[in-house]
């Protein structure tokens, strides 16, 4: 439920003591995997404040035709999102959760509407400057009006590894859930259209970068 950059113009920075931080977008709603051209820009922002050392808190919105807006496909609704964090770092430990809502995410071209909404959450441990365990847990129900008894659960659990500044190796494993249909996921459908039944994703690996 939204992409992790985008095509566009993006002004971003820090205030109040760098307590505040904001960043917001005219993008092109496709994020930078495409370079589409849409009749109309999306508009994104978010706004984070630090009232403590540590402790985060932010909220976001996103409001566009997410692309689609074109002659060939014109748009019909709006798509908009809310989003709500909070995160905590305290010594050798980060803990955080989020919360979303979201309408016609998926339906800005389709006749009929639709809402979805979830949250994730994640602990993270320094065992040392080197080693660091982690995982992360995701539920969300990706159409509550059209497919209410539709949902989608994730997690990941892993240790990641930095022996030298800019190398940075995890092995890690992922799991997706869905049941009560089918969710379309960068790993193809998960789910299954046999009702009360449920299709899972797995996957291990190895993930490595390196700052240039």
């Amino acid at each position: 439920f939204g992409a992790s950059a985008e095509w566009g113009l993006h002004f971003l920075g820090k205030a109040v003591d760098n307590k505040l931080g904001y960043a917001f977008t005219i993008g092109n709603g496709k994020g930078y995997s495409s370079v589409a051209r849409s009749k109309s820009v999306d508009f994104e922002g978010r706004v984070a404040f630090e009232p403590v050392t540590g402790l985060t808190f932010a909220v976001g919105g996103y409001s566009g035709k997410r692309g689609n807006n074109t002659d060939a496909t014109p748009a019909l609704h709006t798509a908009s999102r809310f989003n709500a964090l909070a995160n905590w770092v305290i010594g050798p430990v980060k803990i955080g959760g989020e919360y979303f809502t979201a309408d016609n995410w998926n339906r800005v071209t389709q006749v009929t509407t639709d809402k979805s909404d979830g949250y994730s959450a994640w602990l993270q441990y320094n065992v040392d400057p080197a080693w660091m365990l982690f995982g992360r847990y995701d539920k969300s129900d990706p159409s509550r009006d059209l497919k209410p008894a539709l949902n989608l659960k994730y997690y990941n659990l892993g240790v990641q590894w930095k022996p030298v500044k800019p190398l940075t190796a995890a092995l890690a494993y992922k799991c997706a859930e869905a049941k009560g249909g089918t969710v379309s996921t960068g790993n193809g459908a998960i789910g299954s259209a046999k009702a009360g039944s449920k299709g899972t994703y797995n996957e291990i690996g190895l993930w490595f970068s390196f700052d240039f």
